[in-house]
């Protein structure tokens, strides 16, 4: 896959509402009208809160623990990268090297975000996912489809 048309994310908000769950909002830069917009669970939510500097934990989050495992090798993460949606999931990769080798690994989108904040790699976005905002009907639908999606 040719990256170097992807989009670099520089802007990540997060939003918790009751109504439609935990949200994602990715963006290339603070003004852009388009976004990648997602849903996480809990966890992976409060990980990124963290990575943010919103909150605080007394213990590490999953994804710390495996940074601090990871110091011990050799392997050097590169960059994240946000690639497809398909059946209505984001599909991420976390690209790393090991000696000269690249290679990357599936992720969830959030877990990759979280892993990229902590370590300041840069978070790429397929142009074809980033979407302008919705119409007051559409974010009714939406907001309808989240009502029925059980996490």
């Amino acid at each position: 896959m040719d990256y170097s048309t992807f989009i670099p994310i520089r802007e990540i908000y997060i939003k918790a509402e009751k109504e439609t769950g935990n949200l994602l909002i990715l963006k290339e830069h603070a003004q852009a009208e388009a976004s990648l917009v997602m849903f996480v669970g809990e966890p992976e939510f409060i990980a990124i809160a963290k990575e943010k500097g919103l909150i605080q934990t007394p213990r590490p989050l999953t994804h710390e623990l495996y940074l601090t495992l990871l110091e011990q090798t050799e392997l050097e993460l590169l960059r994240v990268s946000i690639s497809d949606v398909r059946d209505q999931t984001y599909l991420a990769q976390v690209h790393y090297r090991i000696g000269d080798d690249e290679f990357q690994a599936d992720s969830r989108p959030s877990d990759a975000i979280a892993l990229a904040l902590h370590q300041k790699i840069p978070i790429l976005a397929h142009p074809g996912l980033l979407k302008k905002p919705l119409s007051s009907d559409q974010l009714d639908t939406l907001k309808d489809f989240i009502r029925s999606v059980k996490f």
